[in-house]
């Protein structure tokens, strides 16, 4: 290699590094999902009111969890594989946060209005054991108001004959109703420890 070639490679390799270092932030993002959530934790994004209907069959609305952590997920009841583990893992999660009803809330929110009507909503939750005061399913039914919501929260929900795919996750709101994180619902451990904190700050 001669040394002109040499230096035009270096040059290039040079650029591409730097096309690389601007399209990942800095190298911190390497898939569109990890900058998703570090654009959250840098600028939380204020969730639009929507109207829901709870496992009960009652109105609810993010506001009237004000104050408090609300834990959220996104599912659809007849899903057949990564819904239960979510289930599983809310189920675990609320029993861990019991005692702090009036600083944190698990929130289920179905995105198949359409078939999961309170009923479903009340069966998915009993699949889990008995109810628990702070974990709550509900369904947007209005189709606008769920397509606002699952833009915000950054929800992919594709029809397929099976149902639907999606992607999974476990989002945090603090009490001003900000999405402030967004956590792999797996990790049990730093979701509690996230919702404890963000709690104990609201309070100090």
């Amino acid at each position: 290699m001669t040394r002109r070639s040499a230096f035009a490679t270096t040059v290039i390799l040079l650029l591409g590094i730097g096309l690389l270092a601007a399209v990942t932030d800095g190298f911190r993002a390497f898939t569109s999902e990890t900058a998703r959530r570090r654009a959250i934790l840098e600028q939380p994004v204020a969730i639009p009111a929507a109207t829901l209907q709870s496992h009960t069959g009652e109105e609810l609305h993010l506001g009237d969890l004000s104050g408090r952590v609300v834990v959220i997920d996104f599912i659809f009841t007849r899903c057949p594989t990564i819904c239960h583990a979510l289930g599983a893992q809310f189920r675990d999660m609320a029993d861990e946060l019991r005692g702090l009803e009036s600083k944190a809330v698990l929130l289920s929110i179905s995105f198949d209005p359409d078939y999961d009507h309170p009923e479903q909503l009340m069966a998915y939750l009993l699949r889990y054991g008995e109810l628990r005061d702070n974990w709550l399913a509900a369904r947007i039914a209005d189709k606008r108001e769920l397509r606002r919501w699952l833009e915000k929260f950054g929800v992919v929900v594709i029809p397929t004959e099976a149902g639907y795919d999606h992607n999974a996750a476990v989002h945090i709101v603090d009490p001003q109703g900000q999405l402030v994180a967004i956590l792999d619902y797996e990790a049990i451990q730093q979701i509690l420890e996230t919702v404890t904190r963000i709690a104990s700050e609201s309070v100090s």
